[in-house]
């Protein structure tokens, strides 16, 4: 079956069922195949499930990490990470420093 990216937006309900039952749906975009939806067997390795959690963790990743080189560029303050090393152990030393004195 091949249809249009506009059909099958319009209904995606009805193109996931038929999926199911009548096999690979193609999908064009300016009379051109774009796309393949095909029946999920549930014979794929989980492998590509983990991939794919794996990478939507590193887009997550990469959009913080690109907030923050614009806050940099923004000109607002930033801490580096020795900096912020040398808080913890600040911080700590000053904590193991209470507990003895306790």
């Amino acid at each position: 079956m091949i249809i249009t990216i506009t059909e099958f937006r319009r209904h995606l309900g009805k193109y996931l069922e038929l999926v199911q039952t009548n096999g690979d749906i193609f999908i064009t975009v300016k009379g051109k195949i774009v796309a393949k939806i095909v029946k999920f067997t549930g014979d794929e390795p989980l492998d590509s499930v983990d991939a794919a959690a794996r990478q939507e963790q590193a887009l997550a990743l990469e959009s913080k990490l690109a907030q923050a080189e614009q806050s940099r560029l923004n000109g607002e303050p930033t801490v580096s990470l020795m900096a912020v090393q040398e808080r913890l152990e600040a911080k700590f030393t000053d904590c193991l420093s209470s507990r003895a004195e306790s």
